[in-house]
């Protein structure tokens, strides 16, 4: 339904746009610190040193580049202050030189520190967009759904599809990291057990899928009245 496709859409912007974040406490972190001495207490240079670092780590991000950047991007934003600029990230431990063994070049790497400046890692953002390819594929989860029901195949209580934010709510969940995924991959999950298992907890057993799957009446709405019921012929007994 109309709701549950606006849901759709929210979680594929979120999970598929490269994530900076640049923490709350940033300006009393003791990186700052290291970056005020390498500025000799100068606080026009730290603010303009913080602001290349900044620029920096959102063109990594941007670009999937897990924190090694290019030294020409450095001329590209800072023309001409190049290497003031990156003798005092260096002193701050904020840069070093990153030797790229396989094209034998040294580029830049940047502090990695969930408290300072942090992104999302290109594996995360691909799983992220594997993940949401597989639940926006109709030819996937409506067997899926069809076949699950409305109930977690880890825990085995029910979930609501239409719900986007507790952990009751239905989500699609991948046996093999959504890698070339297929229906027998997939599984209904409850958001519980789905950020359980994407946390690392392995403690779970599938069960298996229902004999007699319970289906929501929005689910029945849902899966009945879809554009790929035409292709995948799946279709449920209304209440």
């Amino acid at each position: 339904d109309a709701q549950e496709s606006r849901g759709l859409g929210d979680v594929y912007k979120r999970q598929t746009m490269a994530w900076l974040r640049v923490g709350d406490n940033i300006n009393t972190h003791p990186l700052m610190s290291r970056l005020v001495e390498a500025c000799d207490y100068d606080h026009a240079l730290k603010n303009e040193a913080l602001g290349i670092f900044i620029a920096l780590a959102t063109s990594s991000a941007a670009h999937l580049t897990d924190y090694v950047v290019e030294p020409g991007l450095v001329g590209v934003l800072a023309p001409g202050r190049e290497k003031q600029l990156m003798d005092v990230l260096r002193a701050a431990t904020l840069v070093e030189n990153y030797k790229d063994e396989k094209e034998d070049r040294w580029l830049y790497k940047l502090k990695n520190d969930v408290e300072f400046v942090h992104m999302r890692s290109k594996a995360e953002v691909e799983i992220d967009r594997d993940r949401t390819r597989d639940r926006r594929n109709p030819e996937l989860t409506i067997p899926v759904r069809v076949r699950d029901g409305d109930q977690c195949r880890w825990c085995g209580r029910t979930v609501n599809f239409a719900d986007h934010k507790s952990n009751r709510g239905g989500t699609i969940d991948s046996l093999n990291a959504h890698q070339e995924s297929t229906v027998e991959t997939l599984v209904v999950a409850c958001r519980g057990c789905n950020s359980e298992r994407k946390a690392g907890n392995e403690d779970f057993e599938l069960r298996s899928a229902p004999m007699f799957p319970y289906y929501e009446t929005s689910t029945i709405n849902f899966i009945n009245t879809h554009k790929s019921v035409s292709y995948t012929h799946l279709t449920l007994p209304t209440i």
